[in-house]
C-alpha cells in the first residue's frame, strides 16, 4: 500500500526514532531481569512465572508511547493541511445580512416611493 508522499515523509522521519525506543524498552527488560531463570520457566512451562520474572514495568515502554502518540499526532496534522480550505461562513452570514439591510433601509430622495414625505416642522419658541 502506497502513501502520500506527506505521510510517507512523517513515517520515514519518526521510524528510526519509534525503532529505537522500542529496542531500549527491550534492553531494559532483558538487563533487568535474570535470562536464565526466564528460561527454565519457560522449559517448565510456566509462562506466568516468566512473565513475573521478566519485571516488565510500564515505565519501560513510556519514551515509545510517546514517540507513537507523536506519530498519531503529526499524521494527523498531514491529513488535515491536505484538506481543502474550507471558506469562513461567518463572512457569507455578514455578506446575507448586510444585503437584506440594503433591501429593507429607507430610500432617501427617491421619488417613486410610496410613502409621502412631510415637510420639517418649524418649532417656534413663543411663551
Amino acid at each position: 500500500m502506497a502513501f502520500p508522499t506527506e505521510f510517507q515523509a512523517v513515517l520515514d522521519k519518526l521510524e528510526p526514532e519509534v525503532r529505537q525506543a522500542f529496542l531500549d524498552a527491550l534492553s531494559k527488560i532483558t538487563s533487568s531481569a535474570q535470562i536464565n531463570t526466564i528460561i527454565a520457566h519457560i522449559e517448565a512451562g510456566n509462562v506466568e512465572a516468566a512473565i513475573l520474572a521478566l519485571k516488565v514495568d510500564p515505565t519501560f515502554f513510556q519514551p515509545l508511547d510517546r514517540l507513537l502518540s507523536e506519530a498519531f499526532y503529526q499524521g494527523g496534522v498531514t491529513a488535515l493541511a491536505a484538506l481543502p480550505k474550507i471558506p469562513d461562513p461567518f463572512r457569507a452570514v455578514q455578506r446575507f445580512l448586510a444585503s437584506m439591510e440594503d433591501m429593507t433601509a429607507p430610500k432617501h430622495g427617491d421619488e417613486s416611493s410610496s410613502q409621502p414625505s412631510s415637510p420639517a416642522l418649524k418649532v417656534s419658541s413663543r411663551e
